[in-house]
């Protein structure tokens, strides 16, 4: 559908074929019945279920592997800047500064 909006203009101009005949609507029908568009899903979490999750011994500063460290920094910088996962790639790494105790990212 995407595709056919964007050429009816040049289609129309260029060789006269008008789209926005009966016979285009009916195509893009029976191919949307066809194979209709997946379902979208989105993603259901608890904030709170988390921070909890978080606060375990398991996650704890002091005796935490860095692996575990790892996810929990991650996470909450995700969540303190609501930033979706290809945002925080994009990130400029150098402009990261890093006081006392805070940090401040530039995206």
């Amino acid at each position: 559908m995407n595709y056919r909006n964007a050429l009816a203009l040049p289609l129309q101009l260029s060789f006269g074929i008008n789209i926005s005949h009966r016979s285009f609507s009916l195509l893009a029908r029976s191919q949307f019945l066809r194979r209709p568009p997946p379902a979208k899903k989105v993603p259901t979490w608890s904030i709170d279920t988390a921070l909890v999750t978080f606060s375990r011994p398991e996650f704890d500063p002091l005796e935490a592997s860095t692996e575990k460290l790892l996810l929990k920094a991650l996470f909450l910088t995700a969540l303190a800047t609501a930033n979706r996962a290809s945002e925080l790639a994009s990130t400029i790494r150098e402009g990261i500064t890093v006081t006392n105790g805070q940090a401040t990212l530039h995206v």
